[in-house]
């Protein structure tokens, strides 16, 4: 009776896979926008916080937040 869920679950994993493949992907496209083979273009997350240094000036700090 195992056997026959795992083959049963490995059929349906298998059928939904195939059916969530992007049928719109352009691969020339992903290319020219910077992306992997996959599609996806690298992020790089960076979280400032305010910290103890107070040795920089106002105008310093600011230029370093500036654009974020």
């Amino acid at each position: 009776m195992i056997k026959y869920i795992y083959i049963l679950t490995l059929i349906i994993i298998t059928n939904f896979n195939a059916k969530c493949q992007n049928t719109n992907y352009d691969s020339n496209l992903a290319k020219s926008l910077g992306s992997d083979d996959y599609g996806i273009k690298m992020y790089t997350l960076v979280i400032l916080k305010t910290g103890g240094n107070t040795k920089e000036s106002q105008t310093t700090k600011d230029s370093l937040f500036n654009g974020q």
